[in-house]
């Protein structure tokens, strides 16, 4: 069996030989896009980037990119508590869309575009270690006890309630994934972060938040220092604090939280060492893109 700190080691060095600094990422795009053309290449965008992934409060200027199983619902609620705090209740397509979705609100891909490189506008994201987020996303989908949506999990996987794919499964196909001409992406509980929101690898330096969610208290402090910085009223950050992204574990939505964070090892442990590293270089543009670390792994 391979020592957990010797298999950690050489997982940090595959990692670390293309794994750019978030200064330097930022300054090849800016290299890329310079010249005259610059918006139009930086907008020249797949459609499957998940631009209907933004929450929007325009009276504030904000454009916030949600990714699947990075707290999305909880950061859906909370922006929509900053914009109730006006006193103003929702029209009822506002209280469809939840108040912020910004494509249910009726905003244009082509709008959504514009206000990425719209420097008066505050953009922010957040991300999360994407073996986190993949643990987060067997559990939630493919497991009972949690989403009732478990279809996401079966159509992308297989199986079904009486038979549920493996999490070892779940990887294997991850791993294998191709996607041809006329075959269907992968589900977005499962896609790279770096597609998101219109492709977050080209546009990330528009972004004056950038944070990667981490421990409840960390998330805390973090939304509070975003809410701050828009001038959200105190009345809006105390409603936050209490009812989302408190100190503590959060209250709401128990069946969809899934405590990830501390199964990591069990999951990955499941594995073992070639397809742990397999896993890594199917996420390996999150990574390296993102500025993060991948977690230590267990040896199996």
């Amino acid at each position: 069996m391979v020592p957990r700190s010797a298999w950690f080691r050489l997982l940090v060095v595959l990692w670390a030989v293309a794994t750019p600094t978030r200064q330097s990422l930022a300054s090849a795009l800016s290299n890329e896009q310079s010249g005259g053309n610059a918006t139009r290449k930086l907008l020249a965008f797949d459609e499957v980037d998940y631009l209907d992934h933004f929450l929007i409060l325009p009276e504030y200027r904000i454009l916030f990119c949600s990714i699947d199983k990075v707290a999305s619902q909880s950061f859906t609620h909370a922006l929509g508590l900053l914009r109730l705090s006006n006193g103003k209740p929702y029209s009822a397509r506002e209280e469809k869309c939840r108040g912020v979705l910004a494509s249910c609100l009726g905003y244009t891909k082509e709008f959504l575009k514009e206000r990425i490189v719209d420097e008066t506008w505050y953009k922010a994201v957040f991300l999360r270690d994407p073996m986190e987020r993949l643990v987060s996303g067997y559990q939630s989908k493919c497991l009972s006890g949690h989403d009732a949506d478990r279809y996401i999990c079966f159509n992308q996987f297989g199986g079904d309630a009486s038979h549920v794919p493996s999490f070892k499964h779940v990887v294997e196909v991850l791993t294998q994934f191709e996607q041809g001409p006329g075959d269907p992406p992968l589900n977005q509980h499962w896609d790279h972060q770096a597609r998101f929101c219109g492709g977050l690898a080209r546009t990330i330096q528009h972004y004056q938040t950038v944070e990667q969610l981490e421990s409840a208290a960390t998330a805390h402090e973090k939304v509070m220092t975003m809410l701050r910085r828009v001038n959200a009223p105190q009345r809006a950050m105390d409603e936050v604090a209490a009812s989302t992204f408190t100190p503590l574990p959060p209250k709401m939505w128990p069946w969809h939280n899934t405590n990830s964070h501390a199964k990591l090892d069990e999951y990955m442990a499941l594995l073992g060492p070639g397809l742990q590293a397999e896993l890594i270089k199917f996420y390996s543009g999150d990574y390296k893109l993102l500025g993060m670390h991948p977690p230590a792994m267990s040896a199996g």
